[in-house]
């Protein structure tokens, strides 16, 4: 996604901060693994079976090897997945990660939906209702609602706010960024919406 080289900026060294990015979503990479399993042992103490899914890569290059439409095809005809699930699955990996979409447009959509999951989780652990959740329920909040999540995510948005705002070709990708932030908002309403169902 990143590119390997940046025109020089005034403000600040383009190059440096390309390294300095492609450091911290290499280590957000490595989390996925971890957090799969943390999800699968969540799971299974409420008694709830998971589909199979395939292991996490061990680096971005070995995951981006398939092909986003085989990739797609796998995932949507996994047994139960909701319709809302799927289109958003097809907007993510279709249309922006197989589309022509620049590389801050894609930066921007990671950091979204990153904040979005880190914001609804610490939004549940600090709510007057989580010292009601079961033990199970309030450890899967808890393990997402952390300090280090959150700083990820928050140097997530630093770089977003750097490559916006000091001009490494954002302004001429300001109308493709906007549509895509507003599919992934879609998206995410559908998942949380779906996420509520069966709650009371």
């Amino acid at each position: 996604m990143l590119p390997t080289e940046a025109p020089d900026i005034a403000e600040y060294d383009a190059n440096a901060f390309l390294k300095e990015l492609d450091h911290t979503l290499r280590d957000g990479y490595t989390v996925l693994g971890a957090e799969l399993d943390e999800f699968r042992k969540r799971v299974g103490e409420r008694g709830l079976k998971l589909p199979a899914l395939p292991p996490v890569p061990a680096s971005p290059e070995e995951e981006v090897q398939k092909p986003l439409q085989t990739l797609y095809d796998e995932l949507a005809g996994i047994e139960g997945v909701k319709d809302g699930c799927k289109e958003h699955m097809k907007f993510m990996l279709l249309t922006l990660a197989g589309g022509d979409n620049h590389w801050t447009t894609l930066f921007c959509v990671l950091w979204l939906s990153e904040k979005v999951y880190c914001d609804a989780m610490w939004y549940i652990k600090d709510s007057e209702g989580f010292g009601k959740l079961d033990a199970t329920t309030a450890g899967f909040i808890e393990w997402w609602a952390n300090d280090m999540f959150k700083e990820y995510v928050d140097l997530l948005g630093e770089g977003v706010e750097k490559a916006r705002m000091k001009g490494i070709t954002w302004k001429a990708r300001k109308e493709e960024a906007k549509i895509a932030v507003a599919g992934l908002l879609k998206g995410e309403q559908a998942f949380w919406e779906m996420s509520e169902e069966g709650l009371e």
